[in-house]
């Protein structure tokens, strides 16, 4: 797909966006990016995304068919959030684990995961219409490793993380496999809404990479590997006709990968905070990781300050 080069504008989403943006000391080239102008990236962006990517984990669910996977990630003390279609039950929950550090190192050793109970009596929250569930992680793994090692990626409930020919990245775990990535192959996409009248772009966004199986339930995340979204599923080209192509034993075209905005989801989630005793306790634990008392103190200038917090490393706990 032929990379989009998009045009800075002085609309309210491109102003907060910029100011998401690190120092201008520490990322010279943040907003050249935003407008298509420059590729380059501070070398800190590697070490910044191993870090960021240790929140990322397998979920494996038995079931009678074998074993199944999917993606998932911490969102704040001790909570892991992930597809509903991938823990859909409290049932399900208690039978997962959250395994974490599958993945090569460095050499090229493939490392054994770790795996951690999930605790769904104390958090359990699932959405099918918004295809997201958090879900509370034990503090210990059975080998006693803690799950704090893994930090955790804040959830910022504002909308404008991303826009239209930014390049996204998406750690994950496809079939899965060991934790893989795709970086600077993955862009935000605008979807034609004449094309996919149905598609609600306020809680969904669009993007074009490389996801499988088992993806499902990952972190999609900007430059500054702030959370955008969670993915879900590819969107099929409504203009095919499944049956025939069934028929013809040939493979449907897909048009884009679609995500869960988490402004979407932090909306939805604060709508039910005083009706769902789950979903107050799950926001709470992500507001801890923003370091916030209430929703009431976000504003783009406290995201801005919390920003330059976790600019080193997103996924790390802050006392």
């Amino acid at each position: 797909m032929a990379r989009t080069i998009i045009v800075a504008t002085a609309d309210a989403s491109n102003g907060f966006r910029k100011a998401l943006l690190g120092p201008h000391e520490q990322d010279p080239n943040g907003h050249e990016r935003l407008i298509g102008a420059s590729d380059f990236l501070s070398i800190n962006f590697l070490a910044a995304g191993m870090k960021a990517a240790d929140a990322v984990c397998r979920i494996r669910v038995p079931s009678a068919v074998g074993e199944l996977f999917g993606s998932g990630f911490l969102v704040g003390p001790g909570l892991l959030l992930t597809n509903h279609h991938v823990l859909a039950s409290v049932d399900d929950a208690g039978q997962a684990q959250a395994e974490f550090g599958f993945q090569h190192d460095v050499d090229g050793v493939l490392l054994p995961p770790i795996g951690f109970n999930l605790t769904a009596h104390d958090v359990f929250f699932t959405d099918s219409e918004h295809d997201v569930t958090l879900v509370s992680v034990a503090a210990y793994s059975d080998g006693g490793v803690p799950l704090s090692r893994y930090g955790f990626l804040p959830l910022i409930p504002l909308s404008g993380k991303g826009l239209p020919g930014e390049w996204v990245t998406i750690p994950q775990h496809p079939g899965g496999q060991p934790k893989q990535i795709t970086v600077r192959a993955c862009e935000i996409i605008a979807l034609d809404e004449g094309q996919v009248p149905t598609v609600d772009t306020k809680k969904l966004i669009h993007y074009s990479t490389d996801t499988a199986p088992g993806s499902s339930g990952a972190p999609v995340l900007n430059d500054q590997w702030q959370v955008i979204a969670v993915h879900h599923k590819a969107v099929l080209d409504p203009g095919q006709n499944l049956e025939k192509l069934k028929e013809g034993g040939l493979e449907p075209k897909f048009i884009a990968n679609e995500g869960i905005r988490i402004s979407a989801i932090c909306a939805f989630l604060q709508g039910m905070r005083f009706s769902n005793a789950m979903a107050a306790a799950a926001l709470q634990r992500i507001e801890a990781g923003l370091g916030l008392q209430s929703p009431s103190a976000l504003t783009p200038a406290a995201v801005t300050m919390h920003d330059e917090s976790f600019e080193k490393g997103p996924s790390t706990v802050s006392n």
